[in-house]
């Protein structure tokens, strides 16, 4: 379906906004930010600023977990933490090093959060191995090609020279927005569901993929006339 392979475009552009920016990010402070303190101090003031990504991840994930399940809004929230991640970038050489990555890190929790659920809800039960799998793959994919391309621009930039890496990693953050705004407001088939609570989205998917495709009939009432037959005919 169209809305899972703008999930997994999705998914690519965001994380590979987050993670190969990870890779760098002690050489990153230490000769931009920190660059009139002393070696030592600018590698412990980096170090703590990087940890702050996936520390932030690892405390705050479960609740917004919990958090996603009661309320839904998938969409919204992968919205939010694709701008966000935009914005991160765009403010990257004028605000503090803990800020940037703790915004970072509310990124990659957020997205984490309503990315992989929403997977589920956008392929039928039997392709969900393969949907999960597939979204891995091009996920590593661009994790691989990536780097390379960071190397490249930071041995053609000089050393100390960042800016392109940076305008990079905000245009993944921008492709993101992008390919989120088109989830939310493209009206595909589907796409409303990923906004519903999970336990009535999962009764809903589950519904749906009883559904013939040229029914206009809404999910609810194309089964409840199935149930209406097989009650008839027991």
């Amino acid at each position: 379906p169209k809305l899972y392979w703008l999930c997994v475009l999705m998914c690519v552009s965001v994380y590979c906004g987050i993670l190969p920016f990870n890779n760098i990010a002690s050489a990153f402070f230490i000769q931009t930010r920190y660059s009139q303190l002393p070696l030592a101090e600018a590698q412990r003031l980096a170090g703590s600023a990087m940890s702050l990504l996936f520390l932030s991840s690892a405390i705050g994930t479960p609740p917004f977990g919990i958090l996603v399940d009661k309320v839904g809004m998938r969409r919204h929230f992968l919205l939010f933490s694709a701008i966000l991640l935009s914005l991160t970038y765009m403010m990257m050489f004028s605000i503090n090093p803990v800020a940037s990555m703790l915004m970072l890190g509310i990124v990659y929790m957020v997205f984490a959060g309503a990315l992989w659920p929403t997977f589920a809800l956008t392929v039928p039960q039997r392709l969900l191995g393969t949907a999960y799998g597939l979204a891995t793959s091009f996920q590593n994919a661009g994790l691989a090609i990536v780097p390379m391309m960071v190397g490249h621009l930071q041995a053609s930039g000089g050393k100390g020279n960042f800016r392109p890496v940076i305008q990079l990693l905000a245009c993944f953050g921008f492709i993101g927005t992008a390919t989120c705004s088109a989830i939310l407001y493209g009206g595909f088939p589907g796409g409303e569901i990923l906004d519903l609570p999970s336990v009535e989205a999962a009764r809903r998917h589950k519904l749906s993929e009883c559904t013939p495709l040229h029914s206009s009939e809404p999910p609810d009432a194309v089964a409840g006339k199935g149930l209406v037959k097989r009650n008839a005919g027991a």
